[in-house]
């Protein structure tokens, strides 16, 4: 039985996901696949309006069917689907252009032995290549490789 690489079983489960998730009127988030002696495949989704548990227990459902069917995942997991909650990580481009104008909280990525970097500000703008956080010492421009960790901030 051939090993299947993490990336494959994110895009496939995307690919059944995105149709189930269409129908609802929701939106995919992210999907990622935490292999290993306790594997969990994590469906983060959202919607105009939040999402509701009613949400997550139904598409969780359908997807479950569907995985059963086409039965890729040759180990046992847990599936969790949730919303991304407030203060949600930012991990794709994507998920920076639709946080433009939110606070966020940025540790960069440091060298061995470098302390480490962090920085908190408004994501004035985004783009494929990386994102404009206003700070209080003024404009940065953050390259996505730079970024160790993003998350959004509740405001005050």
């Amino acid at each position: 039985m051939a090993r299947i690489e993490t990336e494959e079983i994110e895009e496939r489960v995307k690919e059944l996901v995105e149709p189930i998730l269409e129908s609802k009127g929701l939106e995919l988030y992210d999907v990622e696949w935490l292999g290993g002696r306790e594997s969990r495949l994590r469906v983060v989704i959202q919607g105009i309006g939040g999402i509701t548990l009613d949400d997550c227990q139904e598409v969780s459902k359908e997807l479950s069917y569907l995985l059963d069917v086409e039965d890729f995942i040759h180990t046992g997991y847990l599936l969790e689907v949730s919303s991304p909650g407030l203060t949600r990580t930012l991990k794709k481009p994507q998920h920076y252009m639709k946080s433009e104008g939110e606070r966020v909280r940025v540790t960069l990525k440091t060298e061995k032995g470098e302390k480490r970097s962090v920085l908190e500000g408004t994501i004035e703008s985004a783009d494929e290549e990386g994102f404009s956080l206003a700070t209080n010492q003024g404009v940065t421009r953050v390259p996505y490789q730079k970024v160790a960790k993003a998350k959004l901030q509740m405001e005050d």
